[in-house]
C-alpha cells in the first residue's frame, strides 16, 4: 500500500519531468554542439535559456507539487499540502540575497532549518493530511470551510518547525 501511496504522488508529475527534461537536454546538447559559452548574448543563447528555464522552474517548486498531492493521496487537501510544503522553500536568513525571505528567521527563540527536502515535505504532507482528519471531526460543519484549513495549518506548521524540519536537518547533515 505505501508503494501505491507513493505512485499516487509522482506519477502525476512525470509528464513535467519528460518535457522539462526533453527541453533540458535539447537545450544542452545545442549549447555543447555549438560551442555556446553559458554568458553568451544573443537569440539562440536566449531561446536556450528559455528552454532551460522550465527544468529550474519545476526542480525550484517541486516540493510544492508534491505536498500537494502528498495530502491528497493521504486523504488530506492539496493546498494545505503545497502550503506547508511552501515552508520549507522559503528563507530563513535576513542576510540571505536569494530566495523569499519568511520574515522571520526564528519560532519562538528557535532555529528555522528548513532541510530535508522531499522526505521532510511528505512527512509533512502525511502529518497534515492527519491533522486534518482529526480536526474535520470535531468541526461543525457550518465552520468545517473556514476553521479546518486554518488550524490544520497552524499545528502542521508547529509540528514541522519543531520536529520535521530539525529531523531532516539531522538526516541530510
Amino acid at each position: 500500500q505505501f508503494l501505491a501511496k507513493f505512485a499516487t504522488i509522482f506519477t502525476p508529475l512525470i509528464p513535467g519531468f519528460i518535457a522539462a527534461g526533453l527541453l533540458l537536454g535539447i537545450a544542452t546538447l545545442i549549447a555543447t554542439v555549438m560551442h555556446v559559452p553559458a554568458d553568451a548574448q544573443g537569440t539562440l543563447p536566449d531561446a536556450l535559456n528559455f528552454m532551460k528555464v522550465f527544468s529550474k522552474g519545476l526542480f525550484t517548486f517541486l516540493v510544492i507539487l508534491v505536498g500537494y498531492n502528498a495530502a491528497q493521496a493521504f486523504g488530506g487537501t492539496g493546498v494545505n499540502g503545497a502550503i506547508i510544503a511552501a515552508l520549507f522553500l522559503l528563507g530563513y536568513n535576513p542576510a540571505a540575497t536569494t530566495g523569499y525571505y519568511a520574515g522571520f528567521h526564528d519560532f519562538f527563540g528557535l532555529p528555522i532549518d528548513p532541510r530535508g527536502n522531499i522526505i521532510g515535505v511528505l512527512i509533512a504532507a502525511w502529518a497534515c493530511a492527519r491533522i486534518e482528519g482529526m480536526v474535520r471531526r470535531f468541526m461543525p460543519d457550518d465552520l468545517d470551510m473556514l476553521l479546518t484549513s486554518l488550524i490544520t495549518l497552524l499545528i502542521t506548521a508547529t509540528l514541522a518547525y519543531l520536529i520535521i524540519m530539525p529531523l531532516g536537518g539531522w538526516l541530510f547533515e
